[in-house]
């Protein structure tokens, strides 16, 4: 494999990474704020290029989620995973074609859409 294509696929390994333990993270708050109880994962709307709306699960397959055996995040803040997330959201939803209203779905805040450079308007 040339070194050039291992760059690009580390870096989108990275942005999916950051993006999964960002709404792992706000899944657990979520699940937190409503006293706990069974995670359950529901269909996620997504937008893709033709303005299809396609149900996927953002959560699914998930190694960084804390109840299963990857890589857990729980001495991370929120704060240092929405930094991360801030950083690379945009690129990985342009190239994945989530919509501003996919990432809403799944209750990502609208503040944090803006940092991020998303707004409702695409």
């Amino acid at each position: 494999m040339i070194e050039g294509h291992r760059a690009v696929f580390a870096a989108a390994w990275n942005e999916c990474a950051v993006v999964r333990a960002y709404l792992d993270a706000l899944d657990g708050e979520r699940h937190k704020a409503l006293g706990g109880g069974a995670r359950q994962t529901t269909g996620r709307p997504w937008c893709a290029h033709d303005s299809r709306r396609v149900h996927a699960d953002l959560f699914a397959g998930s190694n960084l989620n804390p109840d299963g055996s990857g890589v857990a995040y729980a001495d991370v803040s929120l704060d240092a995973l929405e930094d991360r997330f801030v950083a690379v959201a945009r690129h990985y939803g342009a190239r994945r074609g989530i919509c501003y209203a996919a990432w809403r779905a799944v209750g990502v805040d609208p503040a944090v859409l803006r940092r991020a450079g998303i707004d409702a308007s695409k």
